[in-house]
């Protein structure tokens, strides 16, 4: 779309497309996506150390380098701005980084916003309002049409039961207090019940695992790794990046390896091999729960489906989301093993 638009939009070194993005992850996919459909296109990064180059028609910049007053690519006038991840957009750091580029002004540039889930949890609206960063929204498709058109493959979803109760974890801007749910969660008992079901039903599935905590996901990774026998890698946001990508590049090229994480691999991180995904950090936010589950949701050759485990607890005070949710359906419903169409 990028490359269709530059066309029909004019976008030249002179006015750049500029894509904004908050994560490295996010930054280097979509360069990569880019170059592999035209490798000759004159694409720069702009973040930390590094710089885009003079003539760069397209600028994938970090929204935290030109985010700051006085910062970066203030000397540009782009001929389109892309936000990824946008409903993130409302932040001051953005509204910061699109006003240098002139996206409010009377003669600014198309400033288009994507995202899977145009909510944000603390209700502030990013679209149709006067203070809001983007005017309207001009398409909408939803998971259940990706499915049936094939764009996205079939979700087969199973409970995992287990002892833990919730019912003592506070909720802080609409889901729970990470600190209070990670001790609660980072229980060997509660951890075997989830790896043993998932060597039941996932044995040599590629498998991303979303954790509450740093030291949840490093427990996590060395418990199912003992009991499983699947090579298990563990990344966060205080991974030092070098490693980071090394770990994840290593999950990428090891079959059925496991991926335990907290907050790396649910915006915007793509494997599509992705088969299984395993809930054990349980939500109320729709947000956080379709960003997880989508990441297991991406076609590949020869991929029928992805296996999502919801690992439930005990929990009278507060609705949890699941699987059974992205239909609206009744959050009491186990699919064992059905898919959402079933």
């Amino acid at each position: 779309q990028v490359l269709r638009m530059r066309e029909n939009l004019r976008v030249s070194p002179q006015n750049p497309a500029v894509i904004i993005a908050h994560r490295d992850e996010l930054l280097q996919q979509p360069y990569e996506r880019l170059i592999s459909i035209d490798d000759m296109l004159p694409i720069g990064i702009e973040r930390a150390a590094r710089r885009a180059a003079p003539g760069s028609e397209v600028i994938i910049a970090s929204v935290q380098s030109i985010g700051r007053k006085n910062g970066r690519l203030a000397d540009i006038t782009p001929g389109l701005i892309i936000v990824d991840e946008a409903h993130h957009a409302a932040a001051r750091s953005y509204h910061n980084a699109l006003e240098k580029l002139g996206a409010f002004g009377p003669d600014g540039p198309l400033l288009i916003g994507v995202t899977a889930t145009p909510h944000r949890a603390d209700k502030q609206a990013i679209v149709g309002h006067e203070q809001s960063v983007f005017q309207e929204i001009v398409y909408r498709y939803g998971v259940e049409d990706a499915i049936d058109d094939g764009w996205l493959c079939a979700i087969r979803g199973y409970r995992v039961r287990t002892a833990s109760s919730l019912d003592g974890v506070t909720r802080v801007a609409g889901d729970f207090n990470q600190q209070e749910l990670a001790s609660v969660l980072d229980d060997n008992a509660r951890t075997h019940i989830a790896s043993e079901r998932g060597r039941d039903i996932a044995a040599g599935r590629s498998t991303i695992v979303f954790c509450a905590s740093v030291a949840h996901a490093e427990h996590t990774a060395e418990q199912w790794a003992a009991e499983t026998g699947a090579p298990a890698y563990m990344v966060s946001g205080e991974t030092p990046s070098e490693e980071r990508r090394a770990r994840l590049l290593a999950f990428r090229n090891t079959p059925g390896a496991v991926l335990c994480n907290v907050d790396i691999a649910s915006e915007g991180f793509d494997h599509p091999p992705t088969r299984c995904v395993v809930m054990l950090r349980p939500t109320q936010s729709w947000v956080r729960y379709m960003q997880s589950v989508g990441r297991g949701l991406r076609i590949w050759p020869d991929k029928a489906d992805c296996i999502v485990l919801d690992v439930v607890d005990n929990c009278k005070r507060h609705k949890l989301v699941n699987v059974a949710s992205i239909l609206d359906l009744p959050p009491a419903i186990d699919l064992e093993g059905r898919t959402l169409k079933e």
